[in-house]
Formats: C-alpha cells, structure tokens, sequence
C-alpha cells in the first residue's frame, strides 16, 4: 500500500491484525492499495470508504465534502444517509447523498494532476482555479469580485503563483505584486481599472 498527499494533507494510518485504515484528517491523499485479504479503509469527515486492489484519491474539501476519484478498481463508500459502489474512472462528490459521476481520461487526469505537480484547468470559474493555485503557494492571489465567474483553462505548475497570474493577461486580467504584513500578495484586477497603490 502506498500513500501519496497533496499539500497541505493530514493522514493517521492503523494497522492491525485484523485492520488496515487512513484518517484522512483534512486535505487529499492518493491511495495504492494492493490485494490483501484485509480490506483497507479510509475514513474521513464524509464517512468512510473501502477499497481492495485500487488507485483512489479522496480530497476532503473545507466545507464538509469530499471528492472520490476512482482511477482503477472499486471503493464502496458509506455516508450516514446513503452508499454506494463507485468503480475504474468515476467520480463521487460525497455530501448527505453520493452522486457519482463517469470520468473522461482528460478529466482523470485534470484530477490527478497534482501528483505531478501540476494544476489543470478546463472551463473552471477563475474564483475556483485561485483557489487551487492559492493552496500550494506561500505568494496569494488575491482576486476582484467582478472577476470570479471569468472561465479559465490551461496547465500550470502548482507552485508558480506568478507564472499563473502572468497567464491571465490572456483574459484582461492585471496582477499587481505587493506585499503585506502577512506576506507575498499578487492582487488580480480588471485590466481597464485604474491601479493604485
């Protein structure tokens, strides 16, 4: 079995005789499980899913959700209201109910992207990709309201705040670099504003 996780991730593992488990505490984890006749479980603020000879990762989002993402196998997964069997290339977002998804190669790999270090993004509202982008940087993006809704696409390396925010010159969108009290800011703006420091 192996774990891989994303930045910023908190995992506790138990092993046992007769138990193999991941607290996923917060955060996303990449799990490798191999066969063994002991199923290996992942419990989470979500409930709890279980897995035998599967690539899987579970992302527990701050606001109570989780991502399932099923590269190959299949995990059963167990909420307090639902659950559900969710198999090769599916997708579950994980609430009070489970819906679950098929998965595009592309998609698969835009999901699992951050293995490599990487950020990709289709379509994805520019509020959404900062965030992502601000998770694995100690430079924040700080973005205007009015520019939330602007769809993005591309791939970028996680940890290069700048080079993403150079990007949106694409989508009339200007970075002005500054710094703070806590530290590093890039604030983005609609290009046609005025800047001021």
């Amino acid at each position: 079995m192996a774990v891989e996780l994303n930045t910023d991730s908190h995992v506790r593992l138990t092993f046992t005789s007769g138990r193999r488990a991941a607290h996923l505490v917060r955060g996303e984890a990449l799990f490798e499980v191999e066969y063994n006749e002991q199923p290996f479980d992942v419990i989470s603020q979500c409930g709890r899913m279980r897995a035998l000879n599967t690539t899987f990762a579970v992302y527990a989002r701050p606001n109570g959700r989780c991502d399932l993402v099923v590269e190959n196998g299949r995990v059963r997964t167990w909420t307090r209201n639902a659950h559900r069997l969710v198999s090769n290339q599916q997708l579950a977002l994980i609430a009070d109910r489970v819906d679950v998804h098929p998965l595009t190669r592309t998609e698969l790999r835009r999901r699992l992207a951050w293995t490599q270090g990487l950020l990709m993004f289709e379509n994805t509202r520019l509020a959404d990709a900062v965030a992502q982008v601000n998770r694995y940087n100690r430079t924040q993006l700080v973005l205007d309201p009015r520019l939330a809704n602007i769809a993005i696409g591309g791939r970028f390396i996680a940890t290069r705040a700048h080079d993403f925010a150079a990007a949106l010159r694409a989508v009339r969108v200007r970075a002005i670099d500054g710094a703070t009290t806590k530290g590093r800011v890039i604030r983005l703006l609609p290009d046609a504003n005025p800047v001021s420091q």
